[in-house]
């Protein structure tokens, strides 16, 4: 593997750049990623949710974020998780919970749901748009992707869940310094933290991670190991 830890330290010090895919919703849960590249702390990535379009997808994603939801196989939790799949100018994949290589994909439902809609916000894969990955229609589960740019081909396929408040620029380094044309990423990249800072269940998500978290009971049918989602 290639490390590039050294050019990692002279390029992250620059501004975080805004986008903006669609006016800023104030309702809807916003979250946030820590991201570092071999050690070095990039920075906060911000995104909005679409619970306005997509709740279900939405709770799911949000709730891993928080990891109020406790455990099933694996903790249910982005924290930690690595980018598993990197193809510059395309996508930067990750939220492999289970396997954390791209094989395994669970919900916080505890077992994979279907594509909410595709409707309005939820079908255009444009840049700076997060979508949930998944092997096949209505297999939805922990896995996401960040599209790099406009990805036409992939709209009505893949249900579009948020957008990138702040910090796209962070996203474009780790498709810069870790991608590569087969997707097999070249230098690692994880989330160290993750949570919500704003928006719906807010309060809901800081009760259940000052303890109250024995107290979410999960639906009992088995996860489902998927295999390799790819697109």
């Amino acid at each position: 593997m290639v490390y590039l830890t050294r050019l990692v330290r002279r390029v992250h010090r620059g501004p975080i750049r805004k986008i903006f895919s669609y006016p800023l919703n104030e309702v809807n849960p916003v979250v946030f990623f820590e991201i570092t590249v071999e050690g070095d702390a990039l920075g906060q990535v911000t995104i909005e949710l679409f619970h306005d379009t997509v709740p279900k997808t939405s709770e799911n994603f949000r709730s891993l974020c928080t990891g109020e939801r406790g455990v099933i196989q694996c903790p249910l939790y982005y924290k930690g998780i690595p980018f598993h799949r990197i193809i510059p100018g395309f996508i930067v994949q990750g939220g492999d919970i289970l396997t954390k290589d791209g094989r395994g994909n669970v919900s916080v439902f505890g077992f994979p749901f279907s594509d909410e809609s595709f409707k309005g916000k939820a079908g255009k894969h444009l840049p700076g748009t997060v979508a949930m990955a998944h092997s096949g229609p209505n297999q939805n589960g922990s896995q996401f992707f960040f599209n790099m740019r406009r990805n036409e081909h992939l709209d009505g396929k893949y249900v579009v869940c948020g957008q990138v408040l702040e910090g796209w620029d962070l996203v474009e380094r780790v498709a810069a310094l870790c991608g590569s044309r087969c997707g097999v990423p070249v230098s690692r990249a994880w989330i160290t933290d993750c949570g919500q800072s704003s928006g719906a269940k807010l309060e809901e998500a800081q009760r259940a991670l000052c303890g109250e978290r024995a107290l979410h009971s999960m639906p009992g049918k088995e996860v489902l190991d998927l295999i390799s989602p790819r697109y």
